[in-house]
């Protein structure tokens, strides 16, 4: 989803004003910036730099790509409760 939807803010608030009692919304979203555990991606590796202008593109147009660490802290802004954010790790093989 990330890089889709420029207004979150507005997502969040229109699935809540058309969602019936009892009803939830449900997101599926990847982090876009890469990681590892032991912080062994260097600054200057390649991946490391698309992500730095991947990010730096998106923005010129509106879009903040980074937005899954997000999601749970803004669903609760916007009033939702019973919040759960399951975090699953892709490695690569």
């Amino acid at each position: 989803m990330a890089g889709s939807i420029k207004d979150w803010s507005a997502l969040f608030t229109q699935a809540m004003e058309h969602l019936k009692p009892g009803g939830w919304i449900e997101l599926q979203d990847a982090e876009v910036w890469a990681s590892t555990d032991d912080n062994s991606l260097p600054e200057d590796s390649n991946y490391h730099k698309y992500q730095v202008l991947l990010n730096k593109a998106a923005e010129t147009i509106g879009i903040k790509m980074n937005v899954a660490p997000l999601h749970e802290q803004a669903l609760i802004d916007h009033g939702f409760k019973n919040v759960k954010d399951d975090v699953y790790k892709a490695r690569a093989l």
